[in-house]
């Protein structure tokens, strides 16, 4: 087969089969990499002798649970798909040809939510404000409001720029997944996806959306089962871990500053409502 389709899995029930079932027929060779899952079916999946199954002592991380599951496979593409993520349209030949008719370094897969609504595959790369925008929830809300930027483009039209492909449904030729390293295992679960595409940009990498395929995404199944302080923790260390990167000191103190006088503000809260 062309292409490896990667899954990494923590702790996921029903879905992770639906996701398995349609990398499939999309006619990939799948790879599940299960993160150390205490519950959920990763168990029996022993019974699919055609479904390559890691099974890692301990929870790597989305980002070094992808890596472990690519460097499992030899398919010439490496496609990474959510555990929560299904592909409804498209096939391996039609990523082939768009990589074939693509100079793109990362091609995303079309997005839409279990409902029917369009999802963006694709973003500009972000500057510090927008990284402190993202930090405080801001486009969460300006989402919730309609007030998201447009979508992008037609997916069958070619588009070639620089930004950063939603990690839940992207592909790369395994030639420039080796060059770049992969992801970057000290991005554990946020901001993973935004870092391969701003080391692509710093090679003269663009990014492309593919056509004629389709991933149906019900979004953020293995992030929710995080507790609260876990995913605070998270969103935090992988912002300023992208900030320090890509944007120098002067990005990631101010990261460091907002979220000092964020826990600044809730003890002053907690402190004045105490009797």
């Amino acid at each position: 087969m062309t292409v490896d389709a990667i899954i990494v899995n923590w702790n996921g029930g029903d879905e992770l089969l639906v996701a398995i079932e349609s990398a499939r027929r999309f006619g990939a060779n799948v790879i599940v990499v299960d993160n150390a899952s205490e519950f959920g079916v990763a168990r029996g999946l022993g019974a699919h002798p055609d479904v390559t199954l890691i099974r890692s002592p301990r929870n790597l991380g989305f980002a070094a649970g992808c890596n472990l599951g690519a460097a499992a496979g030899s398919a010439g593409i490496v496609l990474l798909l959510n555990p929560d993520a299904e592909i409804v349209a498209g096939s391996a030949a039609d990523l082939e040809q768009a990589f074939e008719s693509s100079s793109g370094v990362i091609i995303g897969l079309p997005l839409e939510h279990t409902s029917g609504r369009s999802l963006r595959t694709s973003y500009p790369l972000p500057g510090a404000r927008q990284l402190l925008a993202d930090l405080f929830r801001l486009h969460s809300m300006r989402r919730r409001l309609g007030m998201d930027p447009p979508l992008q483009p037609a997916v069958d039209d070619v588009v070639t720029r620089v930004g950063w492909i939603v990690g839940s449904a992207l592909a790369m030729r395994r030639t420039d997944w080796q060059r770049l390293g992969g992801l970057d295992d000290g991005f554990f679960l946020w901001y993973e996806d935004v870092d391969l595409g701003a080391r692509a940009a710093k090679t003269g990498g663009t990014i492309d959306v593919a056509g004629g395929i389709l991933v149906r995404h019900g979004g953020a199944s293995s992030w929710s089962r995080l507790s609260r302080r876990r995913r605070q923790w998270l969103r935090i260390a992988g912002t300023h871990r992208y900030a320090a990167r890509h944007l120098g000191r002067g990005a990631a103190a101010a990261i460091v500053a907002a979220v000092l006088a964020g826990v600044a503000l809730d003890v002053a809260h907690w402190l004045a409502r105490r009797p």
